[in-house]
Formats: structure tokens, sequence, C-alpha cells
């Protein structure tokens, strides 16, 4: 049940989290219970996810009835949740400038009068240095429960939007070497609606994305999950929206000075499950495998090595 004296509305996603704070330490004028205390510190963790999901798909996130958001809104000042919303979205917004903060960070290293070597050697070292950290991770023993999905789901479809479509075409040609029924799921053709139709409990949907995160991917994980079809996401942070209906999540390092999206450690991540699955699948893999040479050669798709 929540108690409440009017408070100032908080004007900014900063003056929430200010008003968290007071609420914790028993300072603030607005009075909330438990569960509704507990309901506020899950949205203020992950505004990206409050900000761009619906208020059902909260509520469901935090086992919580709908009407618990809307009462929560009001005790706080606004009239609608979509207000209350609004602060997220604008938090978010405020801090959508990714390429051109990450392009800063870049401009802001010294160089060398004659050369970028400096440059060179700093963005190769932070790859690799991103690369390392994957062997270093709790994530490990998360591996093969994947791998096993990438082997025994009847079909899988991977998802990605901008420059992750680059990674969900890789995964979708390397995987689709060895077994059958593997695909790209692509806005530009059929749309996710039409495969996400025809996929069920028995198949798998990867969704790969990084910061800054778009609606459609987001939606595409809430929409598969409520038709129980098994996600997964590889994202960048535990708090990212795409791992909120993944049945598991694998992170990618992304520290870098590159200025979009640092992809070494997440393609490296993608040979190493890829491998992993060859290997599970044993015979299987070189009968799939050899079939294929064997067509490639019927074709004439290779050009002779020269003698």
């Amino acid at each position: 049940m929540i108690f409440m004296t009017m408070p100032a509305t908080p004007n900014n996603f900063n003056e929430l989290k200010q008003l968290l704070a007071e609420m914790e330490a028993g300072k603030a004028s607005v009075r909330l219970g438990t569960a509704s205390i507990a309901t506020l510190q899950y949205m203020i963790e992950n505004p990206a996810y409050t900000a761009v999901s619906t208020m059902s798909s909260i509520a469901h996130a935090r086992q919580v009835n709908p009407s618990t958001l809307t009462r929560l809104a009001h005790a706080l000042g606004y009239k609608k949740f979509s207000d209350f919303q609004r602060l997220f979205r604008d938090y978010i917004e405020a801090h959508a400038h990714y390429y051109t903060t990450r392009a800063n960070r870049l401009m802001e290293l010294p160089r060398l009068e004659s050369s970028n070597e400096s440059l060179f050697d700093t963005v190769i070292t932070e790859e690799a240095n991103n690369i390392a950290s994957l062997l270093a991770g709790e994530q490990i023993k998360i591996h093969q429960e994947i791998v096993n999905m990438l082997v025994r789901a009847r079909k899988v479809r991977f998802y990605g939007r901008r420059q992750f479509s680059s990674l969900a075409i890789f995964y979708s040609y390397c995987l689709g070497l060895i077994r059958e029924r593997v695909d790209v799921m692509r806005d530009d053709i059929h749309g996710s609606s039409h495969a996400l139709a025809f996929m069920d409990e028995r198949d798998l949907l990867v969704v790969l994305g990084c910061a800054p995160y778009t609606k459609a991917t987001v939606d595409t994980c809430r929409i598969a999950h409520g038709h129980s079809i098994p996600v997964v996401s590889i994202t960048d942070a535990h708090d990212s929206p795409l791992t909120h209906y993944a049945r598991h999540h694998l992170l990618i390092p992304v520290e870098s000075h590159f200025y979009s999206n640092s992809m070494a450690a997440a393609f490296a991540m993608a040979e190493a499950l890829l491998a992993m699955v060859a290997q599970q699948m044993g015979n299987s893999t070189l009968a799939t495998l050899k079939k294929r040479e064997q067509i490639i050669e019927e074709f004439g798709i290779n050009m002779p090595q020269n003698t």
C-alpha cells in the first residue's frame, strides 16, 4: 500500500534518483510501500528498459500488477504513467549521442606529429584486452547451455540491427555450414513478424545488440518470449533491455576508443561458440561440410589455385 503526502514532483531522472535515496533513508515527504520502492529501484537501475517498454511489460518483469505502476506514478505527482515514463525517455535521449561521445573521446587522445601509430596501438590493445576478458567471466558456465540450444533447436534465427546485422549474418552463415534450418531475421525482406509466426518452443531466437539499443530488438525479444520462443541475447550489460526476456544472455566487452560499437570480442565469441557447436555435433558436422564441399565443386565456385 502506498502512503503519500504530495511531494515536489521530480523534473528529471537525477531528481528521481535523489528522491529514491531520500525515501530509503526515511527523509522524503513521500512514503511508498516496500514493493513499490523495490519497483522504483528496479526502474531506476534499468532506465533503458523502462524507457522503451510498456507498463505491462515492466510490471511483468517485476511480477506486480500494472495498477501498481499507475499508483506509483500518481504517488510521485504524475497524472499518468506515460508522464512518469517520460523522465526515463528524456534521460536516455540525453545520453543518446553515442557516436559523437565516443568520437570525442577519440579526438582527445594525444597524437604523434607524423603518424597515428600510437592510436593504432591503443585500439588494437583495447580490442585484445576485450577478447582476453572473455576468458575470465562468470558466464563461462553459460556457454555450454547456449551451445546445447544451438545444437538441439529445430530452427535457429539470428536478429541484429545496424552493424549487428553483420554479426547476425556471420552467425547464420557459419552455423548454416554445419546444420540445417538456420537463418537471419531481416526487416527488409519478410519482417520479424513473418519469421516469429513460424517459430515456437522447439526453436531458438538469438538477438544481438549493444547500446544504443533499438526499439525493434527489444520488441522482438518481448514478443518472442510472449509466444514461448526461447531467446538468447548477446549484448553489453546485465541491465541491457535485451536481457529481460532472454533465457540466457552473454556479455560482450566493448571498451574501446573506436567511434562505433567495438566488435572484435563479439566475433571472437561467435567463433568460439560455433567451434563448440561443431565439435559437439561430431560426425554430423563432417558429413554436412563434405556435402557442401561437393556442391561447391560441382558449381565450380572456387577459383583453381595457381601451380
